[in-house]
């Protein structure tokens, strides 16, 4: 392999890893991963403000996911 398809190969695994890490909901909302002073983190962002947490704020929400579809209209 020569450096240039190295570089080019480098270039697409970037490209398809960035793609990855972000995605679109039905409803509009970009969810994007990264990470925080080394902790990963998700991103919301969309019809709202943006909003970004970790691992145990993440924990928080599932944790009473049932309340907030109720708050939010859901159920």
């Amino acid at each position: 392999m020569t450096e240039a398809e190295m570089v080019a190969k480098i270039d697409a695994l970037q490209k398809e890893n960035a793609a990855l890490k972000t995605s679109k909901t039905s409803g509009g909302v970009n969810i994007e991963y990264d990470t925080y002073k080394g902790q990963p983190v998700m991103k919301i962002s969309g019809p709202c403000p943006p909003l970004a947490f970790g691992k145990s704020k993440a924990r928080a929400i599932v944790a009473v996911m049932e309340e907030i579809k109720r708050f939010a209209g859901e159920q």
